[in-house]
């Protein structure tokens, strides 16, 4: 693996125990990126029940991308990562809807417990995933939706989704950054070749794994 951070499995962070109160523009952001999450979420989680299909597969990719999402290597630019987008790209692309959506909270919730972070860092970080593997989930389906059933199309499908998540989890992450740590996108790193093409190869693994897994 690359020694270059990825900024896909980057989650906004503040260096100690203290995490300083958002700016108002920060906090306007925060809101609205909530709201467009609890708007894409409360619709998907009215259907979900014992019957949904996938309750297996979530338990597993669920429950390793949490214990990934444990092991975390922190940047000064105020941001952390990690592997945990390798097991998210599966999840979008094997799961139903209603799972998918799941998937960020049960990300986050073991790392919340163990580092007590200030619980708009974690809030935003659970919306943001949510939202990147919507997007990857909306990518993979809506292609294979259009197009023949093949390895062909499996693979562009897979390729989208990836794309998706890495596009979707920089175009959110780079306004809180510069909102509430004042880095710009040159200094946040975030849409650098190296950050983007190590992100993508991430994701690839994780496309790879459930081609493996289906």
């Amino acid at each position: 693996m690359s020694a270059v951070p990825s900024a896909i499995a980057r989650d906004v962070e503040v260096p100690g125990t203290e995490a300083p109160r958002l700016a108002p523009k920060a906090a306007c952001y925060f809101f609205v990126v909530a709201a467009v999450t609890i708007a894409i979420a409360i619709p998907l989680l009215s259907h979900l029940s014992l019957h949904t299909p996938g309750w297996a597969t979530f338990l597993i990719l669920g429950g390793i991308a949490a214990v990934a999402q444990l092991f975390v290597v922190r940047t000064p630019r105020n941001q952390s990562y990690h592997t945990t987008i390798v097991f998210l790209i599966p999840a979008a692309m094997l799961l139903p809807p209603e799972l998918v959506v799941l998937m960020g909270v049960v990300q986050h919730i073991p790392e919340w417990l163990k580092n007590r972070s200030a619980w708009y860092i974690e809030i935003f970080n659970i919306c943001n995933w949510t939202l990147s593997m919507m997007a990857a989930y909306a990518a993979f389906h809506g292609i294979l939706r259009v197009a023949p059933a093949s390895d062909v199309e499996y693979a562009v499908a897979g390729l989208s989704a990836a794309a998706a998540m890495v596009a979707v989890n920089h175009l959110l992450m780079a306004p809180m950054l510069h909102l509430a740590r004042g880095h710009s996108l040159r200094e946040s790193g975030l849409f650098s070749f190296p950050s983007l093409s190590t992100d993508l190869v991430l994701a690839m693994l994780g496309v790879a794994m459930a081609a493996f897994w289906a």
